[in-house]
């Protein structure tokens, strides 16, 4: 059992034993429970055993400065917060690394109220991002393990957090489980009934690639551990050595990590200006829609959008009224959508909408009508209210094609039929291109 420590940690690092023992002498009253460090490396040793949720730490230490030592000790515990306490020299330094959780520095010789200050703004922070994570995390554990003892075992080591755990022993159960539902977190034992190895980790990162894979394992083997990195995991923890903190903090890690990854992929899929997706991603959305619609024997319909007359917004009203009017018809394209069809931004004012599971022709049309409602809805910008159009194409699958390049070309010229015709028109392609 974890021993929990009333008094809140702090940890003080700084090469001259007078600063520590001061620091110390200040802080104690206050309720803290102060552990000394006089250099980075002795922080990193006394950081392996406990945490410490606020570090306090001089800048120019020999050997690893203040600097290296947080960036070590950010890889440890992401949720750490740090006050650099240091001197006036090399304070513009130490303001320009606020990524890595510095949240103050402090002047040498310091104020005790200033000192405490920030100090209470370090505690403030760290509270506030594992309370977050917590709730991120809270009830959706996911945990596979075939030994009853060792499964009770991690239970135990996570109901010391806020983490509830749902527990299978095979990896169909865990596969299913994850199909229906996105776990953030996957704990793993390699040796399971149906799956044995590195081969239970792939199939995990490929029915969840967005969850934090860890694996638990018996043996410690640097050699298998990095294999099992290389396959998709998070992270690979040594069973017999797993406390509660341990655990959490691992736990952490791997979501921050795995957060960050998510973060660029999505960025590397979305649309900067628009937040809807981009030509890139679309396109493979509607290269996966199809192969699925072939399968299910189901169709789908592809919009394509332009807006009428946007040049004349741009070199009239400006290109800031012009990203106002993209940014404001993506919205009016999400909000006259179902939750599950794809908005995207092919360039320019261009969009397309990709509508799955139609089985009639009207679902189209319907859908298409009330994106022209949405967009006669008068845009409020700077010079005053702005009223736009839009043409719309459309092309579906099996009819018009049962390839990307097909549908995009019919929905296209479709739109560009709809557009000869006026403002707010839509028009359907026909199987022969004709017409709509």
């Amino acid at each position: 059992m974890d021993v929990v420590c009333r008094e809140p940690r702090l940890l003080v690092v700084d090469d001259d034993p007078l600063i520590c023992r001061s620091l110390a002498r200040a802080l104690a009253p206050r309720g803290f429970d102060v552990a000394v460090a006089g250099s980075a490396i002795e922080a990193l040793t006394l950081f392996t055993q406990v945490t410490y949720p606020v570090v306090i730490t001089d800048l120019r230490m020999p050997g690893v400065d203040g600097l290296a030592l947080i960036e070590e000790l950010h890889q440890i515990d992401p949720n750490t917060t740090f006050v650099l306490i240091t001197s006036q020299t090399v304070l513009r330094r130490a303001r320009g690394q606020s990524d890595l959780s510095i949240v103050a520095v402090v002047n040498k010789p310091w104020d005790d109220a200033e000192l405490f200050a920030a100090i209470e703004q370090a505690r403030d922070l760290n509270g506030r991002r594992t309370r977050a994570l917590d709730e991120v995390i809270e009830g959706e554990i996911l945990l596979l393990e075939e030994n009853d003892v060792e499964a009770e075992r991690m239970e135990d080591l996570l109901g010391q957090g806020p983490f509830r755990v749902r527990w299978v022993t095979r990896l169909k159960e865990a596969l299913e489980i994850l199909r229906c539902g996105e776990y953030p977190v996957v704990l793993t034992n390699l040796s399971l009934p149906d799956a044995r190895g590195l081969d239970c980790v792939s199939q995990i990162a490929r029915a969840a690639p967005f969850s934090a894979t860890l694996v638990l394992s018996g043996t410690e083997d640097e050699s298998f551990a990095a294999q099992a990195l290389r396959t998709g995991a998070e992270d690979f923890l040594f069973k017999p050595q797993l406390t509660g903190p341990t655990l959490r903090r691992a736990i952490r890690f791997a979501l921050e990590r795995k957060g960050a990854e998510r973060r660029v992929a999505e960025l590397a899929h979305t649309d900067a200006l628009t937040g809807v997706a981009n030509r890139s991603a679309f396109t493979d959305r509607v290269r996966r829609a199809l192969a699925h619609a072939r399968r299910a024997k189901r169709g789908l319909s592809l919009l394509y959008l332009d807006l009428d007359r946007f040049k004349d917004i741009n070199d009239r009203r400006g290109h800031a009224t012009g990203d106002l009017v993209l940014q404001t018809f993506a919205q009016a394209l999400i909000g006259a959508v179902r939750p599950y069809d794809t908005v995207g931004r092919m360039g320019g004012d261009e969009f397309a909408v990709l509508l799955e599971e139609i089985d009639d022709p009207l679902d189209v049309l319907h859908v298409a009508e009330r994106i022209i409602a949405a967009v006669r809805v008068p845009i409020q910008t700077p010079e005053g209210p702005l009223q736009i159009g839009t043409s719309i194409g459309i092309a579906s699958f099996p009819d018009q094609g049962d390839r990307p390049d097909q549908l995009f070309a019919e929905a296209d010229a479709a739109m560009y039929r709809a557009k000869r015709s006026g403002t707010n028109r839509i028009c359907q392609a026909l199987e022969a291109g004709g017409e709509g």
